[in-house]
């Protein structure tokens, strides 16, 4: 064997190699909305400013957009990148039609994005497929699925990078190949998710995960942005905002299933996270719920 293959000799232990693959998008996708768009929903004046991305995928009708002080043309198919920070606008004469809008933040700077934004893009073979599962994903999500959100910035993310490859000349050369830390955060993820309806500490998290609190606190903030304990707190935060919508539960049993000691502790966490208390917002939601209807 030694003659005759001394290169084996060289190769690391299973536990040192990487997948081949990235498993971590190169851009990661946060803070997601997807809506339909059409134009005879409009306002008069068809212009918007906004503070993130937006993906727009024209789907009926050609037309022209002003991104700023620039005016572009779409047709039909084609996708267009808006910058954050700018305002774009439809001006009066464009035809009728139809398109989806993707709202969306990223987890860093990205200057192949940068660089492909403000541009009209050509969908390859397959895209709307790719891009029709992350509709149905964020769908999911809408409806609280468990993962569902995880899903589609995953596979929203993926999309995101296939952009820069084939427009923005974006290669895969300095990318880090990691294998192990994913399956962790996977792991992490998905204990979080399981144990939403009771308080949950990072020490038992890393106990779970046989690994020390340190360590997963260390992995967590390098590739969600963010502390373990904050999005601990933003999971229980959305349940709780679920169940005020969609329940007729009490104060204190919304605080039972969703690991809050007690409805005093959850009106005070949920007042410092949105800046009203609980029953204000359920008011505030039913009150908005037929006029979203009409």
């Amino acid at each position: 064997m030694k003659k005759k293959y001394p290169l084996y000799d060289l190769l690391p232990e299973f536990h040192q190699t990487t997948p081949g693959a990235p498993l971590h998008p190169l851009v990661v996708a946060a803070n997601i909305q997807i809506f339909l768009r059409n134009y005879s929903q409009l306002n008069r004046m068809h212009a918007f400013f906004h503070e993130r991305y937006i993906m727009l995928i024209w789907l009926r009708g050609s037309g022209k957009i002003r991104i700023n002080d620039e005016l572009l043309e779409i047709r039909q198919n084609e996708i267009l990148l808006i910058p954050p920070f700018s305002s774009h606008s439809f001006p009066d004469g464009t035809p009728n039609y139809k398109c989806v809008m993707v709202s969306f933040t990223l987890n860093a700077e990205s200057p192949v994005m940068a660089h492909i934004s403000g541009r009209v893009l050509r969908p390859w073979p397959g895209f709307r497929k790719k891009f029709n599962n992350c509709v149905k994903m964020f769908l999911k999500w809408y409806d609280n699925t468990p993962g569902a959100d995880m899903e589609c910035c995953y596979r929203l993310s993926s999309l995101l990078n296939q952009l820069m490859i084939r427009h923005g000349g974006y290669t895969l050369k300095a990318h880090t190949f990691i294998d192990h830390e994913q399956e962790l955060l996977k792991a992490a993820l998905n204990i979080v998710q399981q144990n939403i309806d009771k308080p949950l500490s990072i020490k038992e998290i890393s106990g779970e995960l046989n690994i020390s609190s340190s360590k997963l606190r260390t992995l967590f903030h390098r590739h969600m942005g963010e502390s373990l304990g904050r999005y601990i707190k933003i999971k229980h935060m959305h349940k709780v905002q679920l169940l005020l919508r969609s329940s007729g539960l009490t104060l204190s049993e919304i605080a039972q299933r969703t690991g809050y000691q007690s409805e005093s502790s959850l009106i005070r966490a949920y007042k410092r996270e949105t800046g009203e208390t609980p029953i204000a917002s359920r008011k505030k939601h039913r009150a908005e719920k037929p006029r979203k209807s009409n």
